[in-house]
């Protein structure tokens, strides 16, 4: 068994050789666990119209608000993102009511998050990893400036990211970051 100590059973007492059988039971089942999360993981993300890149994105690509959220995806100390979160660019699909040089009447373009079945949009701070096939169009904005135009119902997606996951603010989060904002003006 690749990346585990194989015990061979024959080298100790009868008693332990079923508890080392079930050892490598548990492990075999514990890798096929794995590859199958992470199958699951890669369908949800394309059923979010993100894609996995069959390369890896370089370290340089990454920037410090993705950098942060890796780390604190891992830590569970979110608190970090939410300060970074307002003051990052990001790409915004969105489907466009006027016509002209600038956007100035525009509707976000939504989609159901199959995980939760409710409203969001997918933005990224890197506008070749957002997939804005629905319009072809999106606009850039801050952290800030997204949550305030969002309506409560919606929740954002974070695409496009390093380890070709994504990040999902439920609409609630979104909201308390509104009020946030709002109270620190």
């Amino acid at each position: 068994m690749r990346g585990f100590l194989f015990l061979n059973e024959a080298f100790y007492p009868v008693p332990l050789q079923a508890s080392i059988r079930r050892l490598h039971s548990t492990l075999f089942w514990f890798q096929i666990l794995s590859v199958l999360m992470k199958k699951f993981i890669v369908a949800v993300g394309a059923a979010l119209g993100l894609s996995v890149a069959s390369t890896p994105v370089s370290q340089a690509a990454q920037s410090s608000f993705e950098a942060i959220l890796l780390v604190s995806k891992k830590t569970g100390d979110f608190m970090p993102v939410w300060e970074s979160f307002v003051n990052t660019q990001f790409f915004v699909v969105i489907v466009r009511q006027d016509d002209g040089q600038k956007t100035k009447d525009f509707r976000f373009s939504v989609f159901n998050n199959p995980v939760d079945e409710k409203p969001y949009v997918l933005v990224s701070e890197y506008l070749e990893r957002l997939d804005n096939a629905q319009s072809g169009e999106a606009i850039k904005v801050s952290g800030a400036k997204l949550v305030q135009l969002l309506r409560p119902e919606l929740g954002i997606v974070i695409g496009g990211l390093k380890d070709g996951g994504a990040f999902a603010m439920p609409n609630d989060r979104v909201q308390w970051l509104r009020e946030s904002i709002q109270s620190s003006k």
